[in-house]
């Protein structure tokens, strides 16, 4: 039987239309429509709708060129479901109108470290700290540690630095006891309070992938350090590869990077 002329579906194209899809779907073409069109039903009606969309699958697949398998019909329901389609839902928390996005914008950058036009950090963003593998990255990342809690005052590296009351979390993926000796030559037994008090350290792989799931890592991190306000990532890099291999309103973040 010949294709439809006004199919248009398949891997390489948008999806067809229901009505199109229901005409039916060319041999090649079954398996990949029927998932992305299990998909958009389930955004559609939600997770609630499943049984709708089991049975509107079902009538798809046995109108398809030559019919495709009811058990493998429902399989494509069962990976729609398993899907996260998280990412497509709009955030209204995203939604601004348009003067207020242009004229609440302060006209001065406010900085976490910086000043006036001169402003390597901004508030409310993050900032990446990247070169060659002992170059010092570990150090500067811990001297603006210090300088935000309070332990160092005046500039560094020739520009200030906004002090912070909310505790830091220090991710040190990356050789921990190494960064624990490099701080250790920064600190005094006297400074132990206030350590303590705003600083809280995560030694090892992470027990979430932050590229993959921000949402899981956001309540990761506030579970293990309630009112975060900042949040120190040694490093990037060492993140990434231990998410790989164990499987195991936002704050500032300061990243190191491994090159």
């Amino acid at each position: 039987m010949n294709r439809p002329s006004s199919f248009s579906g398949g891997m390489s194209g948008d999806l067809a239309d229901t009505a199109t899809i229901l005409q039916g779907v060319p041999e090649g073409e079954r398996d990949d429509t029927l998932f992305r069109w299990a998909c958009r039903l389930r955004r559609q009606l939600g997770d609630g709708g499943r049984r709708i969309v089991e049975l509107a699958v079902l009538d798809a697949a046995s109108r398809c060129m030559p019919p495709f398998p009811p058990n493998e019909a429902l399989r494509k329901v069962e990976q729609a479901w398993r899907q996260d389609h998280s990412d497509r839902v709009p955030d209204s928390r995203r939604l601004v109108a348009g003067g207020d996005f242009v004229l609440d914008e302060p006209e001065t950058i406010p900085a976490v470290w910086g000043d006036g036009e001169r402003v390597l950090w901004t508030e409310g963003e993050g900032v990446m700290i990247t070169g060659h593998q002992g170059v010092g990255k570990t150090t500067v990342a811990q001297q603006l540690v210090l300088h935000r809690i309070g332990l160092r005052a005046g500039d560094f590296l020739g520009l200030p630095v906004t002090k912070i009351d909310r505790p830091i979390l220090y991710l040190a993926m990356d050789r921990p006891r190494q960064a624990a000796r490099s701080l250790r030559r920064m600190v005094a037994e006297s400074d132990r309070q206030l350590l303590n008090e705003l600083l809280v350290v995560w030694r090892g792989p992470l027990p979430v992938d932050p590229a993959k799931d921000k949402d899981q890592f956001a309540d990761f991190a506030a579970e293990i350090c309630p009112n975060v306000g900042t949040i120190i990532a040694d490093s990037v890099r060492t993140s990434r590869l231990a998410s790989q291999t164990t499987r195991s309103a936002p704050p500032s973040t300061c990243r190191g990077r491994k090159s």
